[in-house]
Parts: structure tokens; C-alpha cells; sequence
């Protein structure tokens, strides 16, 4: 089991992703909050979300 009870991501960029989603889940989707607790900006956690074509 990998993040939050998902099957383990096997690329860099599906571990990414998947980070990134736990990060907005636990956050209860306030990006702000996000990505302080991922250490970057808010602009650099939309811009990672969008160009994975995850929901923003």
C-alpha cells in the first residue's frame, strides 16, 4: 500500500502526483496549506497539479 491506502505508484512522476493529492486531501483542498506543508509555493503547487491534469 502506498500514500493514503493507494496501490504504490511506480514512476517518479505517479509518486509525485500521488503526494501532491495527499497533500490537498489532508489540507481538506486548501491549496495555501498544501503547499506550505510540501515547502513550495502555492503558484508552484497549482502549476504541479494542472500540468499532471490534476483538479485544481
Amino acid at each position: 500500500m502506498g500514500l493514503g491506502g493507494e496501490v504504490e505508484p511506480t514512476s517518479l512522476d505517479d509518486i509525485e502526483s500521488a503526494l501532491l493529492k495527499s497533500a490537498v486531501r489532508q489540507a481538506d483542498g486548501n491549496l495555501s496549506a498544501a503547499a506550505r506543508t510540501l515547502g513550495i509555493t502555492r503558484a508552484q503547487l497549482v502549476y504541479r497539479l494542472t500540468s499532471r491534469g490534476l483538479r485544481v
